[in-house]
């Protein structure tokens, strides 16, 4: 807080093995326990090929490919950390609906033809620049009437509120470099500036927000 930014000076894929096998880990228990819920309250209707950026261990994935048979997902995520999603993969038995792509969302395009793209826990780790090209990259990738899903712990206009979103955003000015936590008019800009429209929001029982944008 005195310096007013970051102090960790390693980045994510830069804190070894064991430090990365015990966070993707954490962020697979929490995912497992909300996964379920947040899927079913999205629209599947027209969906068939999910991109989850920043994936993880892949349990929103998995989740996207058991709610709608023949649908299949892509996990896209760092090449460290993709290893790790395999295995989760494997426990699960779904290989076959789940595939791995390499790559860094802040340097690679993210391929295209997805029905529906999924940013969960991810624009709170970037600056708001980041995030805007981010969205932009996410619509790209999107088939004509696709959705572009943001999940978040989205914090009131004013910034006083809601208490864990503040908390989460003194949190990201000490552990990353340029992270915080966005008001929903921020996203819905940086949507609109995507070409994204129809934007709708709805919050979660355990405190995210989902904040859904189409393509024309």
């Amino acid at each position: 807080m005195r310096k007013g930014g970051g102090v960790i000076a390693r980045p994510v894929d830069g804190r070894g093995e064991g430090w990365l096998q015990a966070f993707i880990a954490a962020m697979h228990w929490r995912a497992c326990q909300h996964a379920p819920g947040v899927v079913a309250s999205l629209d599947l209707g027209g969906v068939s090929r999910v991109l989850d950026v920043g994936g993880g261990s892949g349990a929103y994935a998995m989740e996207f490919a058991r709610a709608k048979p023949g649908s299949t997902a892509v996990v896209f995520d760092l090449p460290n950390v993709l290893p790790l999603t395999a295995e989760y993969l494997r426990r699960a038995d779904l290989q076959d609906r789940v595939a791995l792509v390499a790559g860094d969302y802040n340097r690679d395009d993210l391929g295209g033809s997805f029905d529906l793209v999924f940013l969960s826990a991810i624009i709170h780790s970037n600056s708001p620049e980041g995030n805007r090209e981010l969205i932009r990259k996410g619509a790209a990738a999107l088939n004509p009437a696709g959705q572009l899903v943001v999940q978040d712990f989205i914090v009131q206009e004013d910034r006083t509120g809601a208490p864990f979103a503040v908390m989460l955003a003194l949190n990201m000015l000490v552990g990353t470099e340029t992270g915080d936590t966005y008001t929903e008019s921020e996203v819905r800009q940086w949507m609109a500036e995507a070409g994204l429209s129809r934007v709708t929001r709805t919050d979660t029982s355990f405190g995210t927000s989902l904040i859904v944008g189409r393509r024309a």
